[in-house]
């Protein structure tokens, strides 16, 4: 858990533009501590590392569905962090959640539309075009799979 809270942190420093004070900083790992479970994930700790240093994804990341454990526990303490200790900008929509980063130059994406037992999940550059990406992407891994491509500049030929 502490890598977790230490890219939490980390992120909420850059936001901010300086450090949290210290009652801050316990409040945040209450609230991170209390979201999830006590070892946190691997894939969530690396993640969040991830957004922390302001690196993108090149393709889709597969990421579980789930409380604490999964994306619905990570998103709860991001929007409880951004609720009681910093505006995070975290906008969860229902069947995905978007989190814009300018002060790392980044979007964070989560899509609960995968149709598996996880969602989708990448961090982009803050300017990319996210939906061309997303809609090539889905049509990579629908090719993959034996499905018929839903974008006809995905077809073949």
């Amino acid at each position: 858990m502490t890598a977790l809270i230490d890219s939490l942190c980390d992120i909420v420093t850059a936001i901010r533009g300086k450090p949290l004070p210290c009652d801050r900083a316990r409040i945040l790992a209450a609230l991170a501590g209390d979201g999830l479970s006590e070892a946190s994930p691997k894939w969530m700790e690396d993640f969040v590392g991830a957004i922390a240093k302001g690196e993108t994804t090149g393709e889709l990341l597969a990421i579980p569905n789930g409380y604490p454990d999964g994306e619905n526990g990570l998103i709860n303490s991001l929007l409880d962090i951004d609720e009681h200790v910093v505006p995070l900008g975290v906008d969860d929509y229902g069947e995905s959640v978007q989190w814009r980063i300018p002060e790392l130059r980044i979007l964070v994406f989560w899509s609960r539309e995968s149709g598996g037992t996880g969602c989708d999940a990448a961090i982009r550059p803050d300017d990319a075009d996210l939906n061309s990406w997303l809609q090539i992407q889905w049509n990579r891994r629908n090719r993959k799979r034996g499905d018929e491509p839903a974008d006809a500049r995905e077809s073949p030929g």
